[in-house]
């Protein structure tokens, strides 16, 4: 018996962190080929499914009728999709998230803390914006499908190239697309290649550190510093006994690990959205014998068990998937000062033509610039407004 699959047009559906601009919606056409296809499929009730990389909750909330997991590495989506559940679902809610973290014994190892008693009957997976996520979330799932196992991924039609399509053909098997429909197009993978393959974790030495960097799948610069960072790096501040630092946003946690290692004494706070680069920022102070590190994986500095800070430094993001967007750097600004005693400063790297220091200056009382080239400028930012 099959069972109703409503539109995301019929829902209430936001996207997270909310954004006043209507244009953007909590779903996209790929999230609609993909539920279309599946009614046209008329798939039994009784089917287990897996759906990868549910950006805003509208596949898991569309197919609540069904028993299932999502599994995201970003924990603005799940708390997206738990935000959308809440909304729009009545009890019981039939998805809930597969955790997924690293093995500390072998890297290469799945370590999953609630599986399946059963394999998935239908993997769904959302192209991501990485190759290199691509190939290990393919190579986890394998403990958890069969031969039997239905695979559809779906994407707009820019995300699915040539290179992809073969990460598909080299984990999963045999690849198929469909015919683009509103820009968005399907990928049908037949699961034979069942012989597990390695997914590297890259790493780059920064010889005046005498630090190794480490990246997992996914992560962003994970081989490589990036030319933003190099930047900050030249203006990175003196720390101070009884100071405590924030490296927000932290990828692969090179600024943290920097900090740390040349104020030893000092607590180095790193924050991330992304399970894979909070992972990676742990491996990094790990393999460089670091023991000053605190790690989270949150929503800017939501939880982070901390009354304030003396240094905030930052790298913000400006694309939430492949939407540009200001919104998550005017939140990292406004937690930030909301976070800082009354003599912190804010260190940003940002893009020269990203509107940033009229942002600031909504939340500090001195806003100035360190370093301007023809790509980059480094902020200042001191005096939070709420200090009378």
């Amino acid at each position: 018996m099959s069972v109703l699959i409503p539109s995301p047009t019929a829902l209430n559906l936001k996207r997270y962190p909310e954004t006043r601009d209507q244009s953007l919606q909590a779903w996209s056409a790929a999230d609609e080929l993909i539920l279309s296809w599946l009614k046209d499929n008329t798939l039994a009730s009784h089917l287990r499914i897996l759906v990868i990389n549910d950006q805003f909750g509208a596949l898991s909330v569309c197919l609540n009728n069904y028993q299932g997991q999502y599994w995201t590495d970003s924990y603005l989506s799940a708390q997206a999709i738990t935000k959308n559940q809440k909304n729009n679902l009545q009890a019981p809610v039939n998805f809930n998230r597969l955790s997924l973290t690293l093995n500390k014994n072998n890297e290469q190892i799945p370590n999953f803390s609630n599986p399946p008693e059963h394999p998935f009957d239908i993997v769904i997976l959302r192209v991501p914006k990485h190759n290199s996520l691509l190939k290990y979330q393919l190579e986890q799932i394998k403990p958890l499908i069969t031969k039997e196992t239905i695979i559809v991924a779906a994407g707009m039609a820019k995300e699915i190239h040539k290179k992809n399509l073969q990460i598909f053909e080299n984990s999963i098997g045999p690849t198929t697309t469909s015919l683009a429909v509103k820009k968005a197009r399907l990928i049908f993978s037949q699961y034979k290649n069942t012989q597990p393959q390695p997914w590297p974790i890259k790493s780059f030495n920064l010889s005046d550190e005498k630090l190794e960097i480490y990246g997992l799948p996914g992560v962003f610069s994970r081989d490589k510093l990036d030319i933003g960072a190099k930047v900050l790096i030249q203006h990175l501040p003196e720390l101070n006994a009884g100071d405590t630092a924030i490296d927000l946003g932290c990828g692969n946690g090179v600024i943290g690990a920097i900090l740390a290692q040349r104020f030893p004494q000092t607590p180095v706070y790193l924050t991330d959205e992304s399970c894979l680069a909070i992972e990676s920022a742990r491996l990094t102070f790990s393999k460089n014998a670091l023991s000053n590190g605190h790690f989270y994986v949150t929503d800017v500095l939501e939880n982070v068990p901390l009354s304030s800070a003396s240094h905030v430094l930052c790298n913000p993001p400006f694309h939430q998937q492949n939407v540009q967007t200001l919104s998550i750097a005017n939140k990292m600004f406004k937690q930030s000062a909301l976070m800082l005693c009354s003599e912190g400063e804010l260190r940003v790297v940002a893009n020269r033509h990203l509107p940033y220091a009229n942002m600031l200056k909504n939340y500090f009382k001195s806003v100035s610039s360190l370093s301007k080239d023809s790509k980059f400028t480094v902020w200042l930012a001191k005096n939070p407004t709420r200090f009378k």
